[in-house]
């Protein structure tokens, strides 16, 4: 039953980022909407992220929590993953160096969006090996 339940999370994450993409495209002209857009894709991207690590979620539902240290590498992702591109553009411009560009493309955001979720749970998970 559990496996079941990560499967239709992650597939139901997808999804949602599917609908989500549509929005992103539509809302392009429109900031707020943009934005707003962004945010649930980062959401379903960190869903698929936690969801991939399954066993520590498990271990986390049944109170094996131990925060360690990849929690002070997991905090400044979480918050760097969620601030839309356009602000990063917006700040630095177009182009320049290698760490400003992954700020500013939303598919390597979004692939940093699952790390993120991924080294969150391992950060809450007392059992993580």
């Amino acid at each position: 039953m559990f496996y079941f339940c990560i499967v239709v999370g992650i597939v139901s994450m997808f999804y949602l980022m599917v609908e989500t993409f549509y929005e992103l495209v539509k809302a392009l002209n429109d900031v707020n909407g943009f934005n707003l857009a962004y945010t649930k894709m980062s959401l379903g991207a960190l869903g698929v992220g936690i969801l991939i690590e399954w066993k520590g979620l498990k271990n986390i539902f049944l109170g094996y929590i131990k925060v360690n240290l990849l929690m002070f590498l997991t905090i400044p992702l979480l918050v760097i993953t969620f601030i839309p591109p356009l602000y990063w553009i917006d700040w630095y411009g177009l182009g320049g160096p290698f760490y400003k560009q992954v700020l500013q493309i939303r598919e390597v955001k979004a692939v940093l969006t699952v790390v993120t979720g991924i080294l969150l749970v391992r950060s809450l998970n007392s059992n993580h090996t």
